[in-house]
């Protein structure tokens, strides 16, 4: 009996240690690969970046590069994609996984907490003529680690149909110890198709105050920004500065050859003075058939230094990348310089590939250097079910002399054959 017992305890132990190894072996073989392209980590300073293989909720392939080194982990704890600074105070998980959605930040205090807004359906309401929007905010202790949600009613309607919906983008203020919540919402339906080729039926600006502890709120105010679809603010970038929330608002309108063209402009409100006020940023580009489309076609990606804000206006991939950024004077209201670029050298290994997309996931400014996560996808021919070789990269440039410091990329080391059930994300971390 002893014999048998000891037989089968050695059997177990053997297939455990060949699962063990064949689980070790899949992990190996999706585990990050980086590769660093130019200058040194001391550039990162107190920053971290982190890429990382979520395959699953068992399984995170995780690399940390710091000003120290690089380590790695194929058996982590997923780290919630974090590039804002507001982010970099929340320290609950359920907090940081709930702030990577469409949600505003704020800080005050010891506290920190996100914001966001949409349609509240329950099992009642599911067949109401009328659906509610609230606000749900998820506040955080700092000092305690103490995490308490709300859900905010906002007395505001919209229409419950499979055939409408709404957009939102939620700047959240702290002002007086009151928080105050300037909400952009396009209103949306989607079986029409109006005259600018949109189906947006109005664009509107909501303002509320908010009382968390009873769970109320009380509307200041709402403008309505254009009927017709005649403007679109829900995805567009939005942030807040000291009293004043800003959206980047697109504005449609035809010339006269009946040709769809677009506008972009900053629309502020201001809780102080309780104003709004545009800044025109540009319009889209005439073509012919000698030369290209020119003009402001999107806003892709922002960040703020002191009372200037950044905009992201254009970029494309080949030889180099090429970034172009236009600087606004939130005070003087004014466009200072329309002309910054900056050039980032690629690796040889996407150099002249015309089957290449590419894509600024972020963008960050620390210390006034920039640090930009790029995502380039390569198509491939492998199989009929073959995903793109996704690569990502990180720079950090210095915004005087628009010098690269540090560059780095990482990629899944057996995607070539492009089939692996996880996707790589990129942090970067103060």
């Amino acid at each position: 009996m002893k014999l048998k017992l000891s037989r089968m305890i050695l059997a177990g132990s053997i297939i455990t240690m060949i699962g063990l190894s064949i689980f070790m072996w899949i992990n190996d073989k999706e585990k990050i690969k980086i590769e660093e392209l130019k200058g040194s980590k001391s550039a990162l300073e107190d920053v971290n970046i982190i890429f990382q293989n979520v395959q699953n909720s068992y399984k995170t392939t995780k690399t940390t590069i710091s000003k120290d080194g690089i380590s790695k982990d194929n058996f982590a704890v997923t780290t919630p994609n974090r590039f804002s600074d507001a982010q970099d105070l929340i320290t609950n998980e359920d907090m940081l996984n709930y702030s990577q959605g469409i949600v505003g930040t704020y800080q005050y205090d010891n506290y920190v907490g996100v914001v966001s807004v949409g349609i509240h359906y329950t099992n009642e309401t599911s067949n109401d003529e009328k659906l509610e929007i609230v606000a749900t905010v998820m506040e955080e202790n700092i000092e305690t680690g103490k995490l308490t949600e709300y859900t905010i009613p906002l007395d505001t309607y919209f229409k419950n149909s499979g055939d409408n919906g709404i957009s939102t983008n939620t700047v959240p203020i702290r002002y007086e110890d009151n928080l105050y919540i300037v909400v952009g919402v396009d209103i949306e339906n989607y079986n029409n198709i109006n005259t600018y080729e949109n189906q947006i039926e109005e664009s509107r600006i909501y303002v509320y105050k908010l009382d968390l502890e009873n769970e109320s709120s009380e509307n200041i105010l709402t403008k309505s920004l254009s009927k017709d679809g005649e403007s679109a603010i829900g995805y567009n970038a939005a942030f807040a500065k000291d009293d004043t929330a800003y959206f980047v608002n697109t504005l449609y309108s035809k010339n006269d050859k009946y040709e769809v063209k677009r506008e972009t402009q900053l629309l502020s409100f201001s809780l102080k003075t309780r104003k709004f006020e545009t800044i025109e940023l540009g319009k889209d580009g005439e073509s012919n058939e000698e030369e290209e489309l020119d003009g402001l076609w999107n806003i892709f990606k922002y960040y703020l230094i002191d009372d200037k804000a950044y905009f992201i206006y254009d970029y494309i991939g080949g030889e180099k990348f090429e970034i172009r950024e236009m600087e606004v004077d939130l005070n003087t209201k004014k466009i200072v310089n329309k002309e910054i670029a900056y050039s980032l050298e690629f690796d040889d290994s996407i150099k002249n590939t015309n089957s290449m997309s590419y894509t600024i996931e972020n963008i960050r400014c620390i210390d006034n250097k920039l640090f930009i996560s790029i995502e380039t996808q390569k198509d491939t021919e492998a199989s009929w079910d073959s995903r793109p070789i996704t690569t990502s990269y990180l720079y950090i440039v210095d915004r005087n002399s628009k010098k690269t410091l540090y560059a780095v990329k990482g990629n899944i080391e057996n995607n070539e054959n492009s089939v692996y059930d996880g996707n790589i994300s990129l942090s970067v971390v103060k």
